[in-house]
């Protein structure tokens, strides 16, 4: 188990980190070893680390953020809503690139809102201070709402954005609320409080973002469901051609109910160590 307070060396923060516990579940340490999972105190996120792990400060640690109605476990297979194994699968393997993950709640259904920015940010210094990862650098990980959250966090942090992996990425916020697909757009008012205005609208839409220029240089990969009715591959394809040549989209077989399980795990894995390792000594 890592004592985080060792990880601390060097850190501009006095405040003590605390240990993470040691995930309860048997079977989730089971399934996920060789890699280790662990519990933060007095909070739902999960932490997957390197086997061994003693933090390298050359490598970016990387955020994974859930879907709707998902939560931190997602990132363990660990939710009833969530997505399930293959998503426990791909963070096995991204720990086994020797990169940490640390999944996070995100303040639930947020859509991007300024409690999901701050636990962003709060993730990223964790894995600097608490973890030993690369100071002030994150891969972001995103599935579906995730995927809009982590594109929106990266608009207004690039220069800490090590990169993004985007899952089925919620990509034109605006598209998904006017044409209210999954039903969620009293969810989304649900999470600012009331109707949205245009200027909030635009502010959390990614495509958006992307075409004022904010989102440029982000390296951007993504993968979407070819029959996805939920996030049209047109609004995946728009937020790449809007990011331009540091951004890729790819298809994969399904719907965005049926398109994880044909996640192309390897690919994505690789993806995020690349982009966590990138610029190292």
């Amino acid at each position: 188990m890592l004592v985080l307070a060792a990880a601390c060396a060097g850190s501009s923060s006095s405040a003590p980190i605390e240990r993470a516990q040691q995930y309860p579940s048997e079977t989730v340490r089971g399934y996920m070893a060789p890699a280790e999972v662990e519990l933060l105190p007095r909070s739902e996120n999960v932490l997957v680390l390197p086997p061994a792990w003693r933090g390298d400060r050359s490598m970016a640690g990387a955020v994974f953020i859930h879907g709707l109605n998902g939560r931190a476990s997602d990132g363990i297979g660990g939710s009833p809503n969530g997505p399930g194994t293959r998503v426990a699968a791909l963070m096995r393997m991204i720990a086994l690139e020797g990169v940490p993950v640390l999944s996070i709640g995100a303040a639930g259904n947020s859509w991007g809102n300024d409690k999901a920015m701050a636990d962003v940010t709060a993730a990223m210094k964790y894995l600097d201070r608490g973890v030993g990862a690369r100071r002030n650098r994150v891969v972001l990980i995103g599935i579906s709402m995730g995927g809009q959250i982590a594109m929106v966090w990266a608009a207004s942090h690039r220069a800490s954005v090590a990169g993004v992996a985007g899952l089925i990425p919620v990509s034109s916020l605006t598209d998904f609320y006017d044409n209210n697909r999954l039903d969620a757009r009293a969810s989304i008012d649900s999470a600012y409080g009331g109707p949205l205005s245009a200027k909030t609208l635009a502010d959390r839409d990614p495509l958006a973002l992307a075409r004022t220029g904010k989102l440029a240089g982000v390296a951007l990969a993504a993968w979407y469901g070819r029959d996805d009715t939920d996030v049209p591959p047109q609004t995946v394809q728009a937020l790449v051609s809007a990011i331009g040549p540091t951004a890729s989209a790819t298809p994969v077989f399904g719907t965005h109910a049926t398109a994880p399980p044909f996640f192309p795990l390897t690919e994505i894995a690789k993806f995020v160590e690349a982009r966590s390792s990138a610029g190292r000594a």
